[in-house]
């Protein structure tokens, strides 16, 4: 049954959705409002994205994925002295020395740079003259790259170690830290992972360049065409920028 929505379309006219929300992203709204009638746009503009950001959404898995960081650092804190220890009780020629060295360093890095990173999120969810949105996209684009890098590394490095334990250690207290360490790794590993999942899984909102453009002057981009991708919604591509570097 042809809808009147669906005739107009066929007319030539093309009909958007002044709205975008997390939810409507997740329950499916949006794919229903294409197949049912015939919705071919989302417009959206300051006040949308405000309302879409001051939802909960950006806040709550940006938390999580902090909460999961910040407990990866607590890890790397404990177990950077205890490798500093293993290294320097290994034989010099010890084919282990030069991964565990590397894994130490990695962690040492990493707490030593956590700080920064920290300032540098809570620096993007500000508001500002020259940006009046927080930019909460960008700050879950980070906060997901370093959950990103810190999973694939430890998920290697685990493997890895579990290999050498499988060898066979002869070094007393290497031996028993392997007995963890490459089950400690995993698990943390997979927690980053779904930390990350969550915040890819935010729209991909662009209130903070509207908010720019606003104070700047300038017109901003209000609409972003939908198109249809493998069975997904895909917006507006996203935009390029420089972001906060990934501590380790």
């Amino acid at each position: 049954m042809t809808t009147p929505t669906q005739e107009l379309h066929d007319r030539g006219q093309s009909l958007w959705l002044d709205n975008i929300t997390r939810a409507m992203l997740d329950e499916g709204a949006i794919a229903r409002y294409i197949d049912e009638y015939a919705v071919t746009g989302l417009t959206s503009n300051p006040s949308i994205f405000d309302n879409a950001i001051a939802s909960g959404a950006y806040d709550e898995a940006i938390r999580a994925g902090r909460a999961a960081f910040d407990r990866l650092t607590r890890v790397a804190a404990v177990q950077g002295p205890l490798l500093a220890d293993l290294v320097t009780a290994l034989a010099a020629d010890d084919p282990s020395r030069a991964q565990l060295d590397s894994i130490r360093g990695g962690f040492a890095q990493l707490v030593t740079q956590k700080r920064a990173f920290d300032r540098s999120i809570a620096e993007l969810r500000k508001a500002t003259d020259a940006r009046p949105f927080p930019d909460d996209a960008r700050a879950a684009a980070a906060v997901s790259a370093n959950l990103k890098h810190w999973s694939e590394e430890l998920a290697a490095a685990s493997r890895s170690l579990a290999d050498r334990a499988a060898r066979g250690v002869e070094q007393p207290a290497l031996a028993a830290w392997l007995e963890t360490a490459p089950m400690e790794f995993t698990s943390l590993a997979r927690e980053l992972r779904v930390a990350q999942d969550a915040l890819d899984r935010l729209p991909r909102l662009y209130g903070a360049e509207v908010g720019s453009a606003l104070a700047a002057g300038n017109r901003p981009p209000g609409a972003f065409p939908v198109r249809r991708s493998a069975g997904r919604i895909s917006g507006a591509p996203t935009p390029r920028h420089k972001e906060p570097e990934c501590p380790g």
